[in-house]
């Protein structure tokens, strides 16, 4: 099995796409995926050990794919 490493326009482009898919569909399943997918560009922004930003392209993906919250 090949470890494959997404890189990070490739990690915002499926964050849009369940955005979007979150957006047209509203259901349960729809979110969970959105929500991972954010999370996972959240790790990529900041270091969790010393709360710190390693890279400040992704924090500005995360402002721009953010929901509000009802």
């Amino acid at each position: 099995m090949m470890n494959y490493q997404m890189t990070l326009n490739e990690l915002v482009t499926t964050t849009e796409q369940a955005r979007a898919n979150y957006r047209r569909h509203g259901n349960e399943t729809s979110r969970m995926f959105y929500e991972f997918w954010y999370v996972l560009l959240g790790t990529e922004a900041f270091d969790q050990q010393t709360l710190t930003l390693r890279c400040p392209l992704a924090l500005e993906e995360m402002y721009r794919l953010a929901i509000d919250a009802p």
